[in-house]
């Protein structure tokens, strides 16, 4: 059956954020890592024109924020839109070789960081209806503090701020995972338990929630600052706790079967799972800090993006959030990547930093063009 001539042309969906963004972030999840093995090793000359931790820096300036914007500059549309990818590609530049004169590296690198803020910490701060909301917009602003800090390092100007660059732009993630994931996660987990004709008081733990914050935000402070020891361990240690305490209130064991709402489950206990790792490891291993929240940047993080870009384009695309095998598989496989990459810290084993490299590009490659495909829908 055909349209008539005069009856009116489908509306065309206006561009947002997530279809852009959220491929974008997935396919180049997929690219980094490989890329980064292939140049430590020497299987691709070039790895001396890069700037130092390139690689820990874009994980989570260029994958980690990609997904932060794509999931919550929800206002963008359009031209705006095109812009953020325009910022966050010039922000690439500087780490792929190009030789830009100080201090455009700086100043190209500041760019998508601050569009984040522009197009969803500012609408956060005129919105907000909820005090514990506000947290949102400084989190995000937040973030180029992280990049101004680890740009001092890399040009010299207070070596330092490299590694504390990228640890407190670790930390803010870690708080927006914590926090942001929580309430979707006990939302998601809320709606299960009600399906499977059961029901939990008081989901949200508000309380609890606003604890683990201070002491997130403690741990924060004590990174920046550059104390390292026992209380800082103590304070991740105690985050975790309070972490899994929120899960077991959670009753996340009744609705197991259901891999859309255990997948965030389990990327939420990869949160736990790291602040306890990054609080022991240094200890007992002798290993920087950075090197042990690998349980962070690889577990939690890799999984809660993956699933919340498969929740997210499913949502927007107006279909049921249903996982295909496929990506259930990829989910649960980001788990044994993290668990290869932190058992790399002990043993130093090729092999192990390879499997989980592999693991992860397949699974975001996967995503990637799921994202893509359904995103034009």
């Amino acid at each position: 059956m055909t349209a008539s001539p005069d009856s009116p042309a489908p509306a065309r969906k206006a561009l947002k954020a997530h279809h852009v963004m959220l491929p974008v972030a997935a396919l180049y999840g997929a690219a980094i890592v490989p890329l980064w093995l292939l140049l430590m090793t020497g299987a691709v000359p070039g790895a001396d024109r890069l700037p130092p931790s390139w690689h820990g820096h874009e994980m989570i300036f260029g994958f980690a924020l990609a997904v932060v914007g794509g999931y919550l500059m929800t206002r963008a549309s359009g031209w705006l839109v095109w812009l953020a990818l325009a910022t966050w590609l010039l922000g690439r530049l500087p780490f792929w070789g190009l030789p830009l004169p100080q201090p455009l590296p700086a100043v190209v690198a500041l760019l998508f960081p601050a569009m984040v803020f522009w197009q969803a910490g500012v609408p956060f701060l005129k919105a907000v209806k909820r005090k514990r909301n506000i947290v949102f917009a400084p989190i995000l602003g937040a973030f180029s503090v992280a990049e101004i800090l680890y740009q001092l390092g890399a040009a010299d100007v207070w070596a330092p701020g490299l590694e504390r660059g990228l640890l407190l732009a670790i930390d803010l993630i870690t708080v927006l995972m914590f926090v942001m994931g929580g309430r979707v996660i006990a939302a998601a987990t809320s709606g299960a338990i009600q399906r499977r004709g059961g029901y939990v008081k008081g989901m949200a733990q508000i309380k609890v929630e606003g604890v683990t914050a201070v002491v997130l935000g403690l741990v924060l402070v004590f990174d920046v600052s550059g104390v390292e020891g026992h209380i800082p361990a103590a304070l991740r240690a105690a985050a975790a706790g309070l972490i899994l305490y929120r899960m077991a209130r959670w009753r996340v064991w009744r609705v197991v079967p259901d891999i859309e709402v255990s997948s965030l489950h389990l990327g939420y206990l990869w949160i736990a799972a790291g602040l306890l790792l990054s609080a022991a490891l240094p200890i007992l291993l002798d290993i920087t800090v950075l090197s042990a929240l690998h349980g962070i940047t690889v577990g939690a993080l890799g999984t809660l993006a993956f699933s919340m870009i498969v929740r997210t384009t499913l949502q927007k695309a107006r279909r049921p959030v249903v996982f295909a095998p496929s990506m259930t598989m990829c989910t649960l496989a980001l788990s044994f990547s993290a668990l290869f990459r932190l058992a790399y810290e002990g043993s130093g084993a090729q092999w192990q930093l390879t499997a989980s490299a592999v693991i992860w590009s397949a699974c975001f490659l996967v995503l990637g063009v799921f994202a893509l495909r359904e995103g034009r829908r």
